[in-house]
């Protein structure tokens, strides 16, 4: 078990990091975690973000007629269904599992 430990003062707020590393051998979750302290959590969240605001946007030229209002909705569609989806185009059964404990559905 490892414990966050942060210093907020009296009306005021702080900030912590937590992640998770996992790879293949314990060489590449060191790799991996070694990149996170030294480039910093804000730096891969900001990767990350790039990377999915160009993903959602590559077909976007072909849409460029549409109200805005259309086109945010189209590339919010668009990063929905990706998370349905896995990366050889199978459909997801479950993206969640509250839905067994709410509506006990199974």
């Amino acid at each position: 078990m490892v414990a966050l430990h942060l210093r907020v003062p009296m009306r005021g707020e702080a900030t912590g990091w937590y992640w998770i590393a996992v790879g293949a051998d314990f060489a590449e979750v060191t790799r991996i975690n070694r990149a996170v302290r030294q480039k910093g959590p804000l730096a891969f969240l900001e990767r990350t973000r790039h990377y999915w605001t160009l993903w959602a946007t590559k077909e976007h030229e072909g849409c460029s007629g549409l109200p805005p209002v259309v086109s945010l909705v189209y590339r919010r569609s668009l990063l929905i269904a990706r998370t349905k989806i896995d990366n050889g185009g199978a459909i997801i059964a479950s993206g969640d599992f509250d839905i067994a404990r709410a509506a006990r559905d199974t």
